[in-house]
């Protein structure tokens, strides 16, 4: 993590190769901000369990899968979830709420606030 990122910037278009010029120019110049990977977005997560249990829903209705084998369960959807660097930190707690907000439960099972990050 200590060697310095290397890269190529091709522009796509002819009007794209100034603003690539000054992206370049800027970053040998230490001018450009650092990127900040957002930590604990509920909002995204959210979405992102609801397409897991839609990816999980079988094909046809006919062929409904045992309730067992029907998805993920919860230990199950928080290792996933606390394998990717943006969720690494995210409590058992807080993946509840979101849970619970997407049951459309309302009050968490806990006393926490699902903004809390």
């Amino acid at each position: 993590m200590d060697k310095v990122s290397r890269g190529r910037i091709f522009p796509k278009f002819r009007g794209d190769l100034l603003e690539c010029a000054v992206v370049c120019r800027r970053m040998h110049e230490g001018l450009i901000e650092p990127t900040v990977v957002p930590r604990n977005a509920l909002d995204v997560l959210a979405q992102q369990i609801v397409a897991i249990a839609v990816a999980a829903e079988p094909a046809s209705k006919e062929v409904a899968a045992e309730p067992a084998q029907a998805g993920l369960s919860v230990d199950e959807l928080h290792a996933l979830v606390t394998s990717t660097h943006s969720y690494s930190e995210l409590s058992r707690e807080l993946l509840e709420n979101v849970l619970d907000m997407l049951d459309g439960a309302t009050r968490p099972r806990s006393s926490a606030s699902c903004a809390r990050a």
